[in-house]
């Protein structure tokens, strides 16, 4: 296998060289990148979401936890944690498209 034919909508296939490609496809030696399906990004958000370190769900639960504890929904520091939450969830969703 030497290449693949490539239409526009990034479908490919494999193809032995360029005399094998028809009408709205191009020819290219190395495979071209697989979209990912909108069920994989999901997950791989998801994943990130609740990731420990670095991921949005651990500034909801502790927001929650302060509230289950007696502070106000209104307090400084619970308005700070969903605002991060906030914050980190949305450039995950970004990285994630």
């Amino acid at each position: 296998m030497a290449g693949y034919a490539v239409k526009e909508d990034g479908s490919f296939r494999a193809v032995n060289d360029e005399s094998w490609c028809v009408d709205g496809e191009v020819y290219q030696e190395d495979q071209p990148e697989i979209a990912a399906a909108p069920v994989d990004i999901e997950r791989m958000r998801r994943l990130a979401y609740a990731d420990a370190d670095t991921g949005s769900d651990r500034y909801f639960a502790e927001a929650m936890s302060l509230i289950a504890s007696g502070s106000s929904m209104d307090s400084a520091e619970v308005q700070e944690l969903f605002t991060r939450g906030l914050a980190v969830k949305a450039e995950i969703k970004e990285r994630y498209q």
